[in-house]
């Protein structure tokens, strides 16, 4: 395997900062470069698993975040954000998402992906759909300039979707593994407060062209929970094509998580 396995995680940053065609200690190929960034992300998506699991005091989580692995207080913020409402999608699930917009008709065009992390949808593109424009938003700094490095040809914005600043009625399709929390999302645009999970669909509502198709993996609150606001919403602006709840163990092995959820296909 040699010595790139090694690498420090704190390293990483340096080699997003200043690496342009290789390591700036020696050119190794690009899988080994995408397996160390890959594994970079899952440690820290795995740490902040670990402090809380075991319950220890947020200050050491923090340190751990700034010392070892060489974050600003910013990044080590936007890490948490990001870490405890994402959980990071088995290829299976990508899969069959891209599998489904075959048969929809689907033949390549503008694809967004909102909540894109550090682009693993972008990087299972079957090979039918190359020639699409693809575009991205991701707003934890550290996962979008990763993404960036991984697909230089893709146009990623590192920002929070509320803020971006993509066009309407520009994609053909949307999809993704959109953050589930019940939280809301502050953006004036809208009158109607969502949890995050269905404010993604909400907004990338106006995002769509006429036709086009978005498949989020959502929480099943979506679908199961007793305030029918959002999917009376969404059901205003759109026409369901159907929904795949997955078992409760699809992101075990990803996020080391249970939890149901749902495609929803529009």
């Amino acid at each position: 395997m040699g010595d790139w396995i090694n690498v420090k995680a704190k390293d990483v940053i340096t080699i997003l900062e200043k690496a342009k065609t290789g390591f700036p200690w020696g050119n190794y190929p690009d899988e080994k470069y995408r397996c160390l960034i890959f594994w970079y992300k899952n440690r820290i998506n795995m740490t902040v698993n670990e402090f809380y699991n075991s319950n220890e005091e947020t200050y050491s989580c923090c340190r751990f975040y700034t010392t070892e692995l060489c974050l600003t207080i910013d990044e080590y913020n936007d890490a948490m954000h990001s870490t405890l409402s994402s959980f990071y999608t088995p290829n299976i699930a990508i899969d069959s998402i891209y599998k489904a917009f075959e048969k929809f008709g689907f033949k390549g065009g503008n694809i967004l992906e909102p909540s894109c992390g550090i682009g693993n949808f972008f990087g299972r593109l079957p090979s039918i759909f190359d020639k699409s424009k693809l575009y991205g938003i991701e707003i934890d700094s550290i996962s979008g300039r990763i993404a960036k490095k991984l697909y230089p040809n893709a146009k990623i914005e590192i920002n929070g979707y509320e803020s971006s600043n993509v066009s309407d009625n520009l994609f053909d399709v949307a999809l993704g593994n959109v953050p589930f929390a019940n939280t809301t999302v502050f953006d004036k645009r809208y009158k109607e407060k969502f949890y995050i999970h269905d404010y993604f669909f909400q907004k990338t509502l106006d995002k769509v062209r006429s036709g086009g198709v978005i498949a989020f993996i959502t929480s099943s609150g979506t679908l199961d929970k007793k305030d029918s606001r959002a999917r009376e919403y969404i059901a205003k602006r759109a026409e369901f094509i159907g929904a795949i709840r997955l078992p409760n163990n699809t992101f075990k092995n990803n996020a080391n998580t249970k939890i149901t959820t749902d495609i929803i296909f529009l």
